[in-house]
């Protein structure tokens, strides 16, 4: 675990110190995460094609990475990374581990997360960088213009009653979402608008094969938080429209039977398991009331 701590640590400051004497050398190679590298991990002991990939960013205020191996619409093989890894040679070595010709999608939630997307970009040429437009101008607060040229641009709003706007991996909007969201197969993605932490906010809904529920890549929209007591939340210290979170997570339930993971940038997964359909909404619930009294 003293490995992975050092290669997930966003700052590096989890280090070896080089004073150490002649009988621990042998313990210093043993962590040395240029040999074999603690990444890629994956989320859970069953195989859903979902990886952790560690060497999380500080520029991303230590967002967590993952990779997640599925298929296109039209069943070819993909690999989508969320949300982006600080890059170094280790952390390009953890993802041509899982996809040796890279990735296909760099899934970016929100524009907080997106530190280092052009140089994973230009390692990896082919790499479609999918992106809402909601971040963009006033909200796009770090200044990175190079967002406007990301290959795949989301744009429109979600419907404020009732249904999240959806797309598909390509980014081509799926009208009557809802039903497309129910004909999912394995391993297959698609885009869910969820604004609210920032307008922009996205999260990737992902069909594991063999699973009758999906996991959602997050972000920052909601997560579990150790905070008083662990319990799930939308953060609503740090977003953006707290009014338009809760609708947000109020459609996120009405998915509540389609989905059985959170998988999200910060705070921690929450799995499921068979826990049910009523818990989820419990949760729900209760992170609605927690942004509408903030």
């Amino acid at each position: 675990m003293a490995r992975v701590a050092m290669a997930a640590c966003p700052v590096a400051a989890i280090r070896l110190d080089n004073g150490v004497d002649e009988m621990d050398k042998q313990t210093k190679r043993g962590l040395s995460i240029g040999r074999d590298d603690p990444f890629p991990r994956p989320l859970l002991d069953t195989d859903l094609g979902v990886c952790y990939l560690g060497h999380h960013n500080d520029a991303s205020f230590g967002a967590t990475p993952y990779l997640v191996l599925g298929k296109s619409s039209k069943g070819n093989d993909i690999a989508v990374m969320v949300d982006v890894p600080r890059f170094s040679a280790s952390a390009v070595r953890a993802v041509k581990s899982l996809a040796p010709e890279g990735p296909n999608y760099l899934f970016l939630t929100h524009v907080d997360d997106t530190a280092d997307h052009n140089a994973w970009v230009t390692e990896f040429p082919m790499l479609k960088r999918i992106f809402h437009s909601g971040d963009l101008g006033i909200h796009n607060w770090i200044g990175d213009e190079t967002l406007e040229d990301v290959e795949i641009l989301l744009k429109g709003e979600s419907v404020t009653e009732g249904e999240l706007k959806v797309w598909d991996i390509e980014g081509n909007e799926v009208h009557h979402g809802m039903k497309y969201i129910n004909e999912l197969n394995d391993r297959q993605f698609i885009i869910l608008h969820t604004p609210g932490h920032s307008p922009g906010s996205i999260t990737l809904m992902y069909q594991p094969s063999g699973q009758e529920q999906a996991v959602l890549f997050t972000g920052d929209t909601y997560a579990w938080t150790t905070r008083d007591g662990g319990h799930m939340s939308g953060f609503p210290r740090y977003g953006n429209d707290l009014t338009k979170q809760a609708k947000t997570l109020q459609m996120i339930g009405v998915l509540a039977d389609r989905w059985n993971i959170i998988a999200p940038g910060h705070g921690h997964p929450r799995v499921y398991g068979n826990e049910s359909y009523e818990r989820k909404l419990e949760e729900l619930d209760n992170a609605i009331n927690e942004l509408k009294l903030y």
